[in-house]
């Protein structure tokens, strides 16, 4: 995973000056490219594990809260508030939220990444851009 926030990293992209010539530009947007294309395909893999963490997690709080709506009717009590509801619960589901949680945090953070090398290769089209007008 290649992070651009990194110094080394940012050597290898140079800030955009005119006097650069556009096969410099080119070499550096050659070298986002598969980066970007990378962090693309992590990004789709771990949207997929929130969505699998995500329907575990709600399945198993069906059950647990079932399971104590069942307690409560046999027992002839009244039930508790839905926030009361699940935190009685979250114990029995814990094993299945913090893996939806870690899912939650890899796709926030693969976004991040993502919108920062899309920055970066945007800036870079947009220098060759300049520099392919100021030859025409």
């Amino acid at each position: 995973c290649v992070m651009y926030d990194d110094s080394t990293e940012m050597e290898r992209v140079k800030p955009a000056t005119r006097d650069r010539p556009p096969a410099v530009v080119l070499s550096q947007m050659a070298q986002v490219m598969p980066d970007l294309a990378a962090h693309g395909v992590e990004y789709q893999q771990a949207l997929t594990r929130q969505a699998s963490a995500k329907v575990a997690f709600e399945r198993e709080k069906a059950k647990a809260l079932v399971s104590l709506v069942d307690e409560y009717k046999r027992a002839g009590d009244r039930l508790p508030a839905e926030d009361v509801r699940n935190a009685l619960t979250m114990d029995e589901i814990e094993e299945y939220y913090v893996p939806l949680l870690a899912a939650d945090a890899d796709v926030v953070g693969l976004k991040a990444v993502l919108d920062v090398e899309k920055s970066l290769l945007m800036g870079l089209q947009s220098e060759l851009r300049v520099l392919r007008e100021e030859v025409a």
